[in-house]
């Protein structure tokens, strides 16, 4: 059973087990929530606490939490302003010392991923970066996304990591809440402001940690994507500190008429495969609806 943590570390023998705080947040996620709560009862790693903040969901998804409610730390559905408010009320209420947020329609890799995590932080990081596969619902296909531009700036372009592969000290996070201004780029203000400061120590590590679906509104936000990060770089001076570029969006315009054409007649996946870009999805998970069980 996960633990419901209080109190100070834990320490055995004189090893110092850390605290995994993983937060969910979800709102009419009855289709995809189970897979995501049962990669975390899943894990061999049990000093976690798994918060789920739930938007008032009415298509089934209380009623998963309810079935899972002795797994899960603490859960609430309740209306909200959006999945950045969600995410700040689980954040206000964890108690763990690293925090790791995992959509609803995401999932951790396998039942080891945690133990490994807590294996490779090291004591004085404030921001743990790891990679993710990110796979398409329609194809079952996977691609790994690793921190390569985070590591290695070119040019002054815009640093940029695998969102779900975070783990952020509770400190930190708990003084730097999302920006509830922002309904699809608040992560990416708040791991700019983490990275333009000094202060903060980074680690970057190669293993992947989850799976990312694509398909939610920071992969389809189109033209109020495009708005909110041009006003995130103006209001951190973006422009002056790094040679941002701006897209050619006549030639993105382009780009998805081609997607979305060999998408519609399923060539997509396999020019993807072709070129070894993407690979098919297989995992060991319990329960994984890309796999089929």
């Amino acid at each position: 059973m996960i633990t419901l943590w209080s109190g100070d570390h834990i320490s055995y023998e004189g090893v110092i087990f850390l605290k995994i705080s993983i937060i969910t947040v979800s709102f009419n996620a009855a289709d995809t929530i189970e897979q995501t709560i049962i990669s975390v009862m899943e894990q061999t790693y049990k000093e976690i606490e798994y918060i789920v903040i739930d938007g008032g969901s009415n298509d089934g998804t209380v009623d998963i939490l309810k079935k899972y409610d002795d797994f899960i730390s603490y859960w609430c559905s309740e209306p909200d302003n959006g999945i950045y408010d969600a995410m700040n009320k689980g954040v206000k209420i964890s108690s763990g010392d690293y925090i790791q947020i995992i959509g609803s329609d995401d999932c951790l890799l396998d039942k080891n991923t945690i133990q490994k995590v807590v294996e490779s932080i090291n004591e004085d990081t404030d921001i743990f970066s790891a990679s993710r596969y990110e796979v398409s619902e329609k194809y079952k296909c996977q691609v790994l996304k690793g921190n390569e531009s985070a590591r290695k700036i070119k040019n002054g372009e815009l640093p940029w990591m695998p969102h779900t592969g975070v783990f952020v000290s509770s400190q930190y996070m708990k003084k730097h809440l999302f920006d509830t201004s922002y309904k699809i780029v608040a992560d990416y203000k708040f791991l700019l402001t983490a990275y333009m400061d000094e202060k903060i120590k980074f680690q970057y590590v190669d293993f992947p940690v989850a799976y990312f679906s694509l398909g939610g509104v920071s992969n389809n936000g189109g033209d109020q994507l495009r708005k909110e990060r041009e006003r995130l770089f103006d209001e951190l001076n973006l422009r002056e500190t790094f040679s941002v570029k701006t897209v050619d969006y006549d030639i993105k315009k382009w780009k998805i008429i081609l997607k979305n054409f060999l998408d519609k007649t399923n060539m997509l996946a396999v020019v993807l495969c072709f070129f070894n870009i993407w690979q098919k999805h297989k995992c060991n998970n319990q329960v994984c609806r890309w796999c089929g069980r």
